[in-house]
């Protein structure tokens, strides 16, 4: 028979719940003809986001309810196989939102959430819980209410597949495992099966949004920035001698060359990123991790107003997604032609362009795949800088376009999945004070950065909200002693919603 649907919190909660008899057993769990009770935990139950047609998912809508539309559900599901044909129950006890529940014959499919659906509930009272159970003293809360956690029954088949899906009765309510449930069954037991492992493929969707994004401005984006820092800071001539020696229009031999005759300048600089997400409602992208950037380079003095110069970098990413329990490991090799040219006393012109191979370690509960990569980069940059004293003022414009193109791959299962392209356009505006100290300049700065564009942000059809803009304060130290260079910065970026992107920088240079 088919009755109605409920919202997906509920059906999540009760998902969460079969999946808490399977991690009990963690590959089947018997479940007799009296009550049982189960908590499970997101490990053990698959959790996504479903578009239905209402606002609310009320009983008196059946299977209405389903029809697809533009209002995302959160959900959980897992299924069972009964070994006897008998009617089972199953009921939710505990939920921190208003919750429905449905039961569907055979696998549940977001895109077509209406298929197979054979039983709908939204709310029922405490007293029939606690007499299906026969516990008169059961406690039961969904959403502040006794009487607001769904219960299903329905006549099963033994031997055949079904499935169990909690949803919210509101769209855009969150839930969080564990949760718990309880299932009774007839004359007989059945037993619960372990939802098949997360599939390598279906965590694209996720990664494309939160984690491509931020590795991204932490790989590519970071550096360009770099090399724009090493370019228009320690790169600076007149940075280099303090403004007692500072002559407009002289010579300009390396890029942290100051007045002397070297041509050639050798620099290296190496990094850490800390960066995380911590979105957890529509959709989990839940993840944390560090990004690590070694970069070298050489430049060489053509004239006084112009150099040029190459530089070879290696980058690795290191990151526990807790939105698939998995991990993602990205190693890349780096190299990046530049030229800096000297437009007059107070202005500069940057270019640089770059290329990258890599490749990323998906590891999950199905196993690990290897995904090959290619990026690449272009960055243009407009440098300002203006003594007044002891005091040196820096200003920068930079625009920074960035490409991942990530290769076709096989996942764990043996599924073919496509690659795809990431691409991010992002504008900068910073600024930065520094005071001379003989040989010490310690400074401070702000920059503002906004995407122009970047990857998708969409999740099976919801778009998961993130910040284009962000400002990023920096503190640091410059030091200087005859031909070598170093710099130290920590910053820290901010404006960005549920995401870290905190950096610790190091720099040293020697003309020759």
């Amino acid at each position: 028979m088919r009755l109605g649907i409920c919202s997906r919190k509920k059906i999540s909660y009760l998902a969460s719940m079969l999946a808490g008899a399977l991690s009990m057993a963690f590959s089947t769990q018997t479940v007799h003809a009296q009550t049982n009770t189960f908590t499970i935990s997101s490990s053990n139950a698959s959790v996504g986001i479903m578009n239905l047609n209402a606002p609310q998912l009320w009983d008196a809508g059946s299977l209405s309810n389903l029809s697809v539309g533009s209002y995302p559900y959160k959900y959980a599901t897992v299924s069972f196989v009964p070994s006897t044909s008998a009617i089972y129950t199953f009921g939710q006890t505990s939920a921190p939102v208003d919750t429905v529940m449905v039961l569907y014959q055979g696998s549940f499919n977001p895109a077509s959430p209406k298929t197979g659906a054979l039983v709908f509930n939204d709310d029922t009272y405490l007293s029939i819980h606690q007499s299906k159970t026969q516990n008169p003293s059961l406690s039961v809360n969904c959403g502040g209410g006794p009487d607001l956690c769904p219960q299903v029954a329905s006549q099963v088949t033994a031997g055949q597949k079904y499935t169990v899906l909690v949803s919210t009765f509101d769209t855009g309510d969150q839930f969080d495992l564990p949760l718990s449930y309880y299932a009774t069954g007839g004359q007989g037991t059945f037993s619960l099966d372990q939802p098949p492992p997360t599939v390598i493929s279906a965590v694209s969707a996720a990664q494309a949004t939160a984690v491509t994004s931020q590795v991204q401005r932490a790989t590519t984006i970071q550096q360009a920035v770099t090399i724009i820092n090493v370019l228009s800071s320690i790169g600076n001539p007149r940075a280099a001698m303090g403004p007692q020696r500072i002559t407009l229009g002289q010579n300009k031999s390396g890029m942290a060359a100051g007045g002397g005759a070297e041509q050639w300048n050798a620099w290296i600089n190496a990094s850490r990123s800390q960066i995380s997400n911590s979105y957890n409602q529509l959709a989990d992208t839940r993840f944390d991790g560090d990004v690590d950037n070694w970069i070298g380079g050489l430049d060489y003095g053509l004239a006084k107003d112009l150099v040029i110069g190459a530089s070879l970098g290696y980058d690795k990413t290191s990151i526990d997604t807790f939105f698939n329990n998995g991990s993602l490991t990205n190693k890349g090799v780096m190299i990046a032609p530049y030229i800096s040219y000297q437009i007059n006393s107070m202005f500069s012109l940057d270019g640089i362009i770059g290329f990258a191979d890599g490749d990323s370690d998906i590891r999950l509960a199905a196993g690990k795949v290897t995904q090959d990569f290619k990026r690449n980069f272009a960055a243009l940059n407009l440098s300002a800088v203006q003594w007044s004293d002891s005091w040196q003022f820096t200003g920068k414009l930079s625009l920074i376009t960035a490409q991942e193109k990530l290769k076709d791959y096989v996942d764990a299962l043996g599924v073919a999945i496509s690659g795809k392209t990431n691409s991010m356009q992002q504008v900068r505006f910073g600024a930065q004070v520094g005071y001379w100290a003989d040989g010490f300049m310690p400074y401070v700065g702000l920059t503002y950065s906004r995407d122009l564009s970047m990857a998708s942000n969409s999740i099976a059809g919801v778009n998961i909200p993130r910040s284009r803009e962000a400002y990023t304060p920096v503190v640091g130290i410059n030091v200087f002693s005859k031909n070598l260079m170093g710099s130290l910065s920590y910053s820290s970026e901010q404006g960005r919603s549920n995401s870290k992107n905190d950096l610790l920088m190091a720099s040293l240079g020697y003309r020759f």
